[in-house]
């Protein structure tokens, strides 16, 4: 499978989850933002996901930072304040690879996004998943990683029929 793409909302996560005893070689895996899709005066970082359980257990979010000052940098987008919509930060709207060539093997693209710091409530009944719009990508070497958090209608139907 080539490589897929995908944009995410300023809280993408990807998670590893181990398939049990590897087999085959361990491959090597690619950053799943790459350099040349940075501004100048931006750089990513990582964090553990502060919300969630379950799958997303362990996630580490990914955020652009922008420089602003020496030694001050911000996650969200110039003139932006409020950190509750999706769309003020930086890394919302920007390219998400796939770290390894694997096969999708579970998928949402439809649901809708989170408005404010409060989880749907489509959550509560398990219509939505908290994942929101992911993808489940079984890799080579047997790992699996969730990459989650998309906004709506980003993933390509080509990689993803369930909506």
């Amino acid at each position: 499978m080539n490589q897929p793409n995908c944009t995410p909302t300023g809280f993408m996560a990807a998670v590893f989850i181990s398939a049990g005893v590897m087999t085959a070689p361990a491959l090597a895996i690619e950053f799943p933002i790459h350099a040349n899709d940075l501004k100048p005066d931006e750089r990513i970082v990582t964090g553990v996901h502060a919300l969630g359980g379950g799958p997303q257990t362990g996630a580490k979010d990914l955020r652009i930072l922008r420089r602003v000052a020496d030694n001050n940098w911000r996650v969200l987008k110039a003139g932006q304040t409020n950190d509750a919509i999706n769309s003020n930060y930086l890394i919302y709207g920007r390219p998400v690879y796939a770290m390894a060539s694997g096969k999708v093997i579970g998928c949402w693209r439809n649901a809708p996004e989170n408005t404010g710091h409060t989880k749907r409530p489509e959550i509560a009944t398990g219509k939505i998943l908290l994942q929101g719009n992911h993808l489940w990508i079984k890799q080579a070497d047997g790992n699996i990683a969730l990459y989650a958090h998309a906004p709506t209608g980003d993933i390509p139907a080509s990689l993803c029929q369930n909506n």
